[in-house]
């Protein structure tokens, strides 16, 4: 078994977490029992578990490990200006 830091990153796709949901829900198993069973982390399957009730099957869609924004980036101005700069 690996230690929490030998752990990959794992994709798991919208069947199969619906399936994990669905077993947990269906049979008499305590969430750690299951999430032992799958050797997923507890967070990960509260996790899904929380944005199914709020998203439905939708809410098992993968989300993107990209940043919605980007803080630091340059200004568009300054990027601008840049360029003109380089251009001389």
């Amino acid at each position: 078994m690996m230690t929490v830091n030998e752990k990959k990153k794992r994709r798991y796709s919208r069947e199969y977490k619906l399936k994990v949901l669905k077993e947990q829900e269906e049979n008499n198993i305590t969430i750690r029992e299951l999430c032992k069973k799958h050797d997923i982390a507890m967070s990960t399957f509260n996790g899904w578990k929380k944005r199914y009730e709020k998203h439905g099957r939708n809410g098992l869609r993968d989300k993107p490990s990209t940043p919605k924004t980007m803080p630091q980036e340059t200004p568009k101005e300054i990027q601008e200006k840049v360029v003109e700069v380089k251009k001389c």
